[in-house]
Order: structure tokens, then C-alpha cells, then sequence
């Protein structure tokens, strides 16, 4: 399926101790553009100064994260990418 040039496409995946929770279409676009717009991610911004207030907009430290993905393309064509994996399987 096609999205129309301009359309916000979305699709979130949670997987916690509790269980699984995917979200698709509108309801994942929403729920992206809440958290873009809490974050405060902007086109100039480094991954990593990013990847921080992305956290912070979740409220979660990095080490509390096992893996993490996220690709915005903003209006003006500029693309962020930013990538999470910690493979430490003795968290808690």
C-alpha cells in the first residue's frame, strides 16, 4: 500500500514484562506525533541529543531500553535516525 506524498505513516511495537502492545495506522501516527512533539525533536538535532530527549519524553533511562528504533523524515527532506540495542539480559 502506497501513502500519499506528505502522509504520516506510523507503526509502534511495546513489548514489556506484561506483554506485547502494537499499534498501526492512525492510532501509531498519533501516538508518534505526541511524543515527537513532547521530545521536541527538531531536523538539526544529533542522534544522540535526540536519543536523549526522546528518552526523556518517555521517561525512561537507556538502560531500561532492550532495543529501539526510530526514523522521522521532517518536512524540510532532512531524515534522524536513532537506534538503541542493549543486549544485557540481566536487567530487571
Amino acid at each position: 500500500m502506497q501513502a500519499e506524498k506528505g502522509a504520516a505513516q506510523a507503526e509502534v511495537e511495546f513489548s514489556e514484562k506484561k506483554g506485547k502492545e502494537k499499534l498501526k495506522g492512525q492510532q501509531a501516527v498519533q501516538y508518534m506525533e505526541q511524543l515527537l512533539d513532547k521530545a521536541g525533536l527538531k531536523d538539526g538535532m544529533s542522534s544522540k541529543e535526540a536519543a536523549d530527549k526522546l528518552m526523556t519524553a518517555l521517561d525512561l533511562d537507556k538502560a531500561q531500553v532492550k532495543e529501539l528504533e526510530l526514523k522521522v523524515k521532517f518536512a524540510s527532506g532532512k531524515q534522524l535516525k536513532i537506534e538503541i540495542e542493549n543486549d544485557d539480559d540481566d536487567r530487571e
